[in-house]
């Protein structure tokens, strides 16, 4: 298809903040196998009635019809899509520039029309009843693809109400493990990882290789189209942003890190043969959108983030605590030029952009996106999967079934959000 250019912790482990990049899961020494995780929460509620809003209408000018060779898709984005989701993973091993012989494993959700089987594995042993593990493949001609990079110190599962509920619109959902910086390092090693975030880029292109580098024998191989939709939380926000065109400021940053008080964050570009990386940029050209939540690194981009040149709905929450928006989503939004978007979730924090509120229901956690004072948790899933959905779809395809939505002429989220948009006059 020819796409139309757009113009416009674990014992459950203390959290530790950082001001740079994501959240980790530290001060735990136990091994991998002792993971503690928590029981299964359970199947989906799909019966949920939305009544939220938004703020702004007629930011956007449309001047081109849907592709006629895409299929509309009728499913409503304020629910669940019509499929079952199955979920598979493996390992893939690749030659990351300064570290050959890479080793990542991929999380895989896919649409499926069975209804029973196996409960999906996240995690270690961390059984999911609304997924079914290897299910067979509902896709009859090609799926677009979602990929997802997890915070510092996570896991590719950690956002699985957002990657379930694109694979039950028909999606494909590709999410790596960032080996170096996940759960399972953090709960070994402790602390935040920031060299990972010269390797973190090339794990997402390593793995949209490996997914269109499916045998045809695969139940995936073949099935998945060029239409690329990116997101990450936190650290994978950061990576989102870095994968998607945003330039690196190097030599403002070494200027910083050669004063004897240099912030810590200098640990990213100090490392032998970092520099050069950094400079080279990680922008993989397969991605047509971008969608970073709570995002970091303002640092290390400043106005390099203005090279974005991929349509862009940042996603930040006002009550952000690990990642302010003074000092990372306002920035960054300052800097973005071009057709891009941004919704604010007023009452959100910065871990109400993941799973961990269900996952890791105590500590620091609540100060930062769980407590009573933030967003129903429910409510946050069910309009950033609403927005996202809606967003991707009308970058791709310029389905406009939604746009009332992304214009906040369908108000139902106004209480919890504010909308922006970049230009005003329109995207096209």
């Amino acid at each position: 298809m020819q796409k139309t250019p757009v113009t416009w912790d674990v014992e459950v482990a203390v959290v530790r903040f950082a001001p740079f990049l994501m959240f980790v899961f530290a001060g735990c020494s136990a091994p991998v196998d002792d993971v503690v995780v928590p029981p299964d929460v359970g199947e989906v509620d799909l019966s949920v009635e939305v009544d939220a809003g938004s703020d702004s209408a007629g930011f956007l000018d449309v001047g081109a019809d849907l592709d006629e060779d895409v299929p509309i898709v009728q499913s409503s984005v304020f629910e669940r899509g019509p499929y079952n989701v199955g979920h598979r993973r493996f390992d893939i091993t690749y030659d990351a520039h300064l570290e050959p012989g890479r080793e990542i494993r991929l999380s895989v959700w896919y649409p499926t029309d069975d209804d029973e089987g196996r409960p999906g594995l996240y995690l270690v042993n961390y059984q999911r009843n609304a997924v079914i593990r290897d299910a067979s493949v509902a896709i009859e001609d090609q799926a677009p693809l979602l990929v997802f990079s997890h915070g510092n110190g996570s896991l590719a599962e950690q956002s699985y109400f957002m990657t379930e509920f694109f694979a039950s619109h028909g999606w494909v959902v590709v999410a790596p493990y960032h080996t170096g910086n996940t759960v399972f390092d953090a709960a070994q090693n402790g602390g935040i990882s920031l060299e990972s975030a010269s390797v973190r880029p090339q794990d997402i292109t390593a793995a949209l290789d490996a997914i269109y580098a499916l045998d045809p024998s695969d139940p995936l191989g073949g099935k998945v189209s060029d239409d690329v939709v990116m997101s990450g939380h936190s650290f994978g926000g950061f990576t989102t942003i870095a994968s998607t065109g945003g330039e690196f400021a190097v030599d403002t940053v070494l200027e910083v890190c050669a004063e004897p008080d240099a912030p810590s964050e200098c640990e990213i570009i100090e490392q032998p043969g970092v520099e050069e990386l950094f400079r080279a940029g990680f922008l993989d050209e397969r991605i047509d959108v971008a969608i970073p939540q709570a995002p970091g690194g303002f640092f290390v981009f400043l106005d390099g983030i203005a090279a974005i040149e991929v349509p862009t709905m940042l996603m930040t929450g006002a009550l952000d605590v690990t990642l302010p928006p003074e000092s990372e989503g306002n920035p960054i939004w300052a800097a973005l030029t071009g057709p891009h978007m941004r919704v604010d979730l007023l009452a959100g924090g910065h871990f109400t952009f993941s799973n961990m509120c269900e996952l890791l229901p105590a500590g620091d956690v609540l100060d930062d996106g769980c407590g009573e004072e933030f967003i129903s948790i429910d409510v946050a899933y069910e309009l950033i999967n609403a927005y996202s959905l809606a967003f991707a779809r009308y970058v791709l395809w310029h389905d406009t079934t939604d746009l009332d939505l992304l214009t906040g002429v369908d108000d139902r989220y106004a209480s919890e959000v504010r909308l922006s948009w970049k230009p005003e006059s329109g995207l096209y």
